[in-house]
């Protein structure tokens, strides 16, 4: 029997999409299916380290750009001209990529020109409310309408969360805008196991991720303090493709990027750990029954309304960036390990789905 050929497409914006879609990808190759990464930047980069023997194309980029003073959803509004002439031409590129592939599935995580049509087409997110600043609060039912014309290419919507009881991503994932038809809720995506106990014997971990600017002043922001020289850090930078380094003191540990098993071993053996409020982030918090004190991207309002939902419902200390009290992190005392989700659930969510989309190819 032939196999069925699928396409994975992950958005580049910072590492949360691609590293999301691990799951559905090892998900996948155990269903013996014949798979095809493509996406653009550090994901394409970090897919290739993490999937050697599979192939991966590089996409189009969005050539998103952001500003150190304008608000990321300000800086995107004025960008949009550009942003939807790249999106045209990855039309264009998926085109001529079907017609040497001939995918029978396209699965994307939230690219938006990443479909064939008369094929299955799959769009994969965590919210269907994209959230703006409040100066900006007006044009939200313009940007729920550009959704919904962007789903109107695809046959089913996968959202990476579980029912509103136990919902992660709060109202972002479940408001339905008259889509209910297409929805389908996947369970948390993670590419990490639950914790095994493990010794504590990293004091703070500093775990960075997202666009530029933001990722460069994060970590401008956490090296400027005069961190306590007793106490064991570990800066995970979220570069993938760098080979820069870092000179700090001796009781530092810097790291450009970390594989998925090593970077679950020094989350687990960290006492504190400090990172954005990113929707990947969190699900990975949650499968690894770790809580961490969120800081979200400045200017990017799903961020600060996760950083809000968590700690409001499961007990997360967060901070302003802006506003970033050292002493107040290092005095900060909070219980770092919960009850992990239960992975086996979340993994038969995923599969099911997957299987369900398979029968309709046989």
């Amino acid at each position: 029997m032939k196999k069925i050929k699928i396409l994975i497409t992950p958005l580049n914006w910072g590492l949360g999409h691609a590293t999301r879609c691990i799951p559905v990808i090892k998900t996948l190759e155990k269903l013996d299916c014949k798979i095809v990464i493509a996406t653009d930047g550090p994901p394409l980069c970090l897919l290739k380290k993490e999937f050697p023997r599979l192939k991966v194309i590089e996409l189009p980029s969005y050539s998103i750009k952001y500003s150190k003073k304008i608000p990321m959803a300000l800086a995107i509004a004025i960008q949009m001209p550009k942003i939807l002439i790249n999106i045209g031409k990855e039309r264009i590129f998926i085109k001529k990529l079907q017609v040497l592939e001939n995918f029978d599935i396209v699965m994307t995580d939230c690219r938006f020109g990443c479909y064939i049509q008369g094929k299955l087409n799959i769009y994969i997110t965590h919210q269907v409310l994209i959230r703006f600043p409040e100066y900006l609060k007006l044009l939200e039912p313009l940007g729920a309408f550009f959704h919904r014309m962007v789903w109107h290419n695809f046959d089913q919507l996968w959202i990476l969360d579980r029912d509103e009881k136990q919902s992660l991503s709060g109202e972002l994932g479940h408001s339905y805008y008259n889509y209910n038809n297409k929805i389908q809720y996947v369970g948390i995506s993670s590419r990490f196991t639950c914790q095994k106990t493990q010794k504590k014997r990293i004091d703070f971990c500093f775990l960075l991720s997202g666009p530029e600017p933001q990722r460069t002043l994060f970590e401008k922001a956490i090296l400027l303090y005069d961190w306590p020289h007793h106490y064991k850090y570990h800066l995970i930078r979220g570069l993938p493709e760098s080979e820069s380094t870092l000179n700090i003191k001796d009781n530092w540990i810097v790291s450009n990027h970390l594989s998925t098993n090593e970077l679950q071993r020094v989350l687990c053996a960290s006492k504190k750990i400090i990172c954005r409020s990113g929707y990947s982030t969190i699900m990975d918090l949650f499968s690894l029954g770790l809580r961490a004190i969120l800081i979200p991207t400045p200017g990017q309002p799903e961020q600060e309304y996760l950083a809000r939902y968590i700690s409001r419902k499961y007990d997360f200390p967060y901070q302003s960036q802006k506003k970033l009290n050292y002493e107040q992190l290092l005095r900060i005392d909070y219980s770092p390990d919960m009850t992990p989700f239960h992975k086996m659930e979340d993994e038969n969510l995923l599969k099911n789905a997957i299987l369900k989309v398979l029968r309709m190819i046989y």
